[in-house]
């Protein structure tokens, strides 16, 4: 990959203004002096006084897009740096991607080239490595399961099965939802043996499944014996969950033999504790591909989380194909230097787009919207992993 030919440099200190100020260095590493050119740069932290810049021109704000020109008959030369000063900010710096995410120089022929950016120096602080948020996982059971069940009285045994399949009798939806989670275990680890099969196995362990009314309907039961599993369910969301905590049992005493095992007899009870344990992602700010959604959705139904939030459309972008108002996702979706939506947090010289279709959103909910739902009058789409209808790529 090509590197930029020319480099912006920040650093924040927080003397003369209420919020501090902000010094650029531009840095010309092309063999070329340019005149007449601005830099726009996108931030967080942003200017909201125009007046409050030191050897630049204020040009334009829009939301976290900056631009500024140097004095008028400013030529930068090869190898040379132009320093400018920025005060007049809505707010203190306070980390070091606190500075400019993104930055381009528009050249006096209208051409509009990439900056490289450095993240911002603070003056007065030292980087330091980030704290430790959270302890060393420690297990009591050596089971590799995530999130960790309500009960465990199973036993480890010193071998496991090569696969788990469904015993004589499986019903019809019982193969279906086996069939899912294979689905969904290969997406995730490609390179994997799969823990479960539709087809028996001499090598394998039979695995019953029963749906017990007298469990809630996202709670199972799994049993262990030498000779065979059975899972108890309230329901087929319930369902999902234990084939689930199944698959990651195999899969890791499979992967890692000296720190993980099979149960050989005992038993698993789970129900969740919360009913809504769902992720956000906003796509409207920075756009995704369907793949990388879909395989979010995918890590989401492995951790049983259960609420997908979509965040489709905000000031920065609308993401979702409306037939009746196609400039939504042609005008709507493009940010450029050269549009009517200038670029925002991470944007630069290229413009950069993206929405998704009908057809896109469609395939990530094989339930058909029957248990999708959209709040009247909101920005949000989500809907319930591994509900009755929904696989694990409902969105």
């Amino acid at each position: 990959m090509q590197s930029a030919s020319y480099r912006l440099e920040s650093a924040w200190n927080p003397q003369g203004d209420p919020h501090g100020r902000f010094t650029f260095n531009l840095f010309n590493l092309s063999d070329a002096a340019i005149e007449g050119f601005t830099i726009v740069y996108t931030s967080l932290t942003r200017v909201i006084d125009k007046t409050a810049c030191d050897n630049a021109v204020f040009v334009k704000r829009n939301a976290n897009y900056h631009e500024f020109a140097p004095p008028a008959g400013f030529t930068l030369a090869p190898g040379a740096s132009w320093t400018f000063a920025v005060s007049g900010l809505h707010r203190k710096a306070v980390h070091c991607t606190d500075g400019a995410k993104s930055a381009y120089l528009t050249l006096a022929d209208g051409r509009h080239v990439p900056v490289a950016v450095s993240d911002l120096l603070l003056e007065g602080r030292v980087s330091e490595p980030p704290p430790v948020l959270l302890p060393e996982g420690r297990l009591d059971l050596p089971f590799a399961l995530q999130p960790w069940p309500r009960q465990i009285d199973a036993i480890p045994g010193g071998a496991f099965p090569v696969c788990l399949y469904p015993a004589p009798g499986a019903s019809p939806d019982d193969l279906k939802a086996i069939d899912t989670v294979i689905g969904l275990f290969r997406r995730l680890f490609e390179a994997d043996h799969a823990p479960l099969s539709l087809a028996s196995n001499s090598q394998g362990r039979a695995l019953h499944l029963k749906p017990d009314p007298a469990l809630v309907s996202e709670a199972y039961q799994l049993s262990f014996s030498p000779e065979a599993v059975t899972l108890s369910h309230g329901a087929a969301v319930g369902r999902q969950y234990g084939l689930t905590t199944l698959a990651q049992l195999l899969n890791g005493a499979r992967r890692e033999p000296g720190k993980f095992r099979f149960p050989v007899s005992g038993t698993i009870s789970d129900a969740p504790r919360y009913s809504w344990r769902g992720c956000h992602l906003d796509v409207s700010r920075q756009f995704y591909p369907v793949a990388d959604v879909a395989r979010l959705v995918d890590i989401l139904a492995w951790f049983k989380l259960n609420i997908f939030h979509w965040h489709l459309t905000d000031d920065e972008a609308w993401r979702l194909e409306i037939k009746a108002y196609p400039e939504l996702t042609t005008v709507g979706v493009v940010r450029s230097p050269d549009g009517p939506l200038l670029p925002q947090l991470g944007n630069g010289a290229e413009p950069v787009g993206g929405f998704y279709s009908q057809d896109d959103v469609r395939a990530r909910c094989p339930c058909a919207g029957a248990e999708c739902r959209d709040r009247s009058g909101d920005r949000y789409s989500r809907s319930q992993l591994g509900n009755a209808g929904c696989t694990a790529r409902s969105v």
